[in-house]
C-alpha cells in the first residue's frame, strides 16, 4: 500500500490560493507548500507537489476547503 499525503486547497478573500501540508514532516518544506498563489498557478504547483511527492513514494491528495 502506498502512503498517502494530504495537501489543502484555501482561496483568501483576495482571491489568491494557498496549498499547505498539515503533516508535522511536511509542513515546514517549502517545496510541498505555496501561499499567495493565482488561480492560475494552482495546477502547475499542484503537478509541483505531485512530482515532489512521487520522488518520496507518496501519492498526494488535494482537498479544497
Amino acid at each position: 500500500m502506498e502512503n498517502e499525503i494530504r495537501f489543502f486547497i484555501s482561496l483568501y478573500l483576495d482571491g489568491t490560493l494557498e496549498i499547505e501540508c498539515k503533516h508535522m514532516h511536511y509542513a515546514f518544506d517549502d517545496r510541498f507548500n505555496f501561499d499567495n498563489i493565482p488561480k492560475e498557478d494552482l495546477f502547475s504547483r499542484m503537478a509541483e507537489i505531485q512530482e515532489h511527492c512521487v520522488g518520496e513514494g507518496i501519492s498526494a491528495k488535494f482537498v479544497l476547503l
